[in-house]
Parts: C-alpha cells; sequence; structure tokens
C-alpha cells in the first residue's frame, strides 16, 4: 500500500509485481491512476491538476481560464441537450393532459346539457345553444379581467436597462 497524499484516496497496490519499465517513486501512483482508467486530476489532494480532454496544462493564466471556460461551455452543453430532451417529454405530457382535461369537459357538457333537456321540457339543442352562451360570457369576462390587470414583467430588469439606455446616451453626448 502505499501513503495517502493530501487527503485523497488510499492508493492500492497493483494486482500483478512491478515490472521494470514501470515506473518508480512519485510516478507509480499515476502509473496506477492510468492502469485502473482514472484521470490523475480527478483524485482529491492533487495540487497540479491537468487540463481538461487529457490536454497539456496551460502555461499561462490566460489560457487557463479559456481552457476552463471552454470546459464548463462543453459541460453546459451536454446538461442542456439533456434538459431539452426531458423539457420536450414534459411538454408532450403536458400536452396530453390537457387534450384529456378539454375530452373530459366536453363530455361533461353533452352530459349536462342531455341531462337537462330530459329533466325540462326544453329541446337538447336550446339547451346547447345556452350552454355556449354561458361559456362565451365566461370568456369574455375572464378577457377583460386579464386585460385590465396587465402588469408588465421584468420590473427591475427592465428598469436597469433604461439606467443603462440613459448612460450609453451620456456617453454618446461626451
Amino acid at each position: 500500500m502505499f501513503p495517502r497524499r493530501g487527503g485523497g484516496r488510499k492508493a492500492v497496490a497493483p494486482r500483478h509485481p512491478p515490472t521494470a519499465d514501470a515506473p518508480q517513486g512519485e510516478d507509480v501512483s499515476l502509473h496506477m491512476s492510468a492502469e485502473m482508467g482514472e484521470s490523475p486530476a480527478g483524485r482529491e489532494g492533487d495540487i497540479a491538476h491537468s487540463a481538461p480532454h487529457g490536454t497539456d496544462a496551460p502555461k499561462d493564466w490566460k489560457a487557463a481560464i479559456a481552457t476552463l471556460v471552454s470546459a464548463r461551455l462543453e459541460i453546459m452543453r451536454i446538461e442542456a441537450k439533456a434538459a431539452s430532451s426531458a423539457f420536450a417529454a414534459n411538454i408532450a405530457l403536458l400536452v396530453a393532459g390537457l387534450f384529456a382535461l378539454l375530452s373530459a369537459w366536453v363530455l361533461a357538457i353533452a352530459a349536462t346539457i342531455g341531462a337537462i333537456a330530459a329533466a325540462t321540457s326544453w329541446e337538447w339543442y336550446h339547451v346547447a345553444f345556452a350552454s355556449a352562451a354561458a361559456h362565451l360570457l365566461i370568456g369574455a369576462l375572464l378577457l377583460i379581467i386579464l386585460k385590465s390587470a396587465k402588469k408588465t414583467g421584468f420590473p427591475v430588469t427592465r428598469a436597469e436597462f433604461e439606467k443603462d439606455r440613459e448612460w450609453l446616451e451620456g456617453l454618446k453626448k461626451q
């Protein structure tokens, strides 16, 4: 067994005896990581991390930042692809659920029209017209309420954009 380094995982002895071409000393843990399919950068406690995708470590901070940003963007791209497929599945379920609810509503209206027509002396088509008029009235009232309660979204963002626009206009005048 090898000593622990910086709180990392305990190194495991190789399954076969070391050969003459196997690295000795500090490189043993790197060699073992490669044999076990691990990336040296994935171990906790290592000070020197390798760059993503097996490239050499960047020499200056600008290259390191660029490498870091490109790696994060790749992770975001992969996660966005997975999230978009999950979103599409949720939309499909929502559409199917709304269709089922609409179908149930239509059948309930038809049943109510039949029940009212059977219980009264009205013809079924008079009850259907009355139901349509009631739905039309309710829909119109809801649209009037929606129009009167119109509130603009994102008030803080709009205010910040307005400040930015004024600031940019001030820069143009100078």
